[in-house]
């Protein structure tokens, strides 16, 4: 399977508990609503390479892929990417950077 072509399954990230993927369920910006693991997912695989956490959310927040009204939307996004490194969920690390699981 080619790595670019890689797409979320909606229900396999929206069948998480709330607190784990924070879902941002108001909508914002264009109507946009993803929470933030499918965010980074989408992120990644747009952009076709590893990403650290910071370029991930100017991506985000560039694309109004994400409505929040959190103070600190990058730890957010951290802890919801290392949380799904840790159970082995569609990302993992490379060093500093984030991958899709497919690209393994």
């Amino acid at each position: 399977m080619n790595k670019l072509n890689y797409e979320p399954n909606d229900s396999d990230i929206d069948d998480y508990s709330s607190d784990e993927t924070i879902l941002m369920e108001e909508e914002g910006g264009n109507g946009n609503n993803m929470t933030f693991i499918k965010a980074a997912v989408y992120t990644l695989k747009k952009c076709g390479k590893y990403m650290t956490c910071i370029e991930i959310w100017k991506y985000i927040e560039r694309n109004d892929l994400v409505f929040t009204t959190g103070k600190t939307p990058k730890n957010s996004l951290s802890q919801v990417l290392h949380s799904h490194v840790k159970k082995k969920k569609y990302v993992h690390k490379k060093g500093k950077r984030f991958g899709i699981n497919i690209w393994k």
